[in-house]
């Protein structure tokens, strides 16, 4: 009897010694802000928009949408389709698609740079996978994604500002 106190006390002050141990140091992940955020994309010049095109594509229910702008000596095409079908085809107006490129370009280098923004690894199929496709001159930039997530409602913005270009007059 004597024996089994003594190990039961043994025990207890290995235990009791264990939770006196000092907590782990717990550093800090606040970093400090600055004025300008780091995945900022740069700002647009005009040779930059004279020479671009944006392809988004993605998938909504059973149709397949295709938004396609491209840039060609001054001259802003726009198309849409539907299914491979063409739905809208028009001239852009160059200053609201120097804006929309703007945003384009935000969207991709923030989803592309930021790991606290990249999605974790999914093996479920997507039901609503998108592309983007941005050239800026020789600058390719290309981003996709499931419609489902975070990036996709900010997408879901984007489209809808790509088809008020398409169909806005000029």
């Amino acid at each position: 009897m004597l024996n089994q106190n003594k190990s039961l006390l043994l025990m207890l002050l290995v235990f009791m010694e264990g939770c006196a141990s000092h907590p782990p140091q717990i550093q800090s992940k606040t970093q400090p802000i600055s004025a300008e955020p780091k995945n900022a994309p740069a700002v647009l010049t005009q040779e930059k928009i004279l020479d671009s095109s944006i392809e988004i594509t993605y998938i909504l229910g059973d149709n397949h949408y295709r938004f396609k702008a491209e840039s060609k000596l001054g001259n802003i095409q726009g198309r849409n389709f539907i299914d491979e079908r063409l739905i809208k085809e028009n001239t852009i107006d160059p200053n609201r698609y120097g804006e929309f490129l703007q945003k384009a370009q935000g969207l991709l280098s923030e989803t592309n740079t930021s790991p606290r923004n990249r999605e974790p690894v999914s093996y479920a199929p997507c039901r609503t996978p998108f592309s983007i496709h941005l050239r800026l001159g020789k600058n390719l930039q290309n981003s996709h994604g499931c419609r489902s997530s975070d990036k996709g409602t900010q997408l879901s913005h984007l489209i809808r500002e790509a088809e008020f270009l398409l169909y806005s007059k000029k």
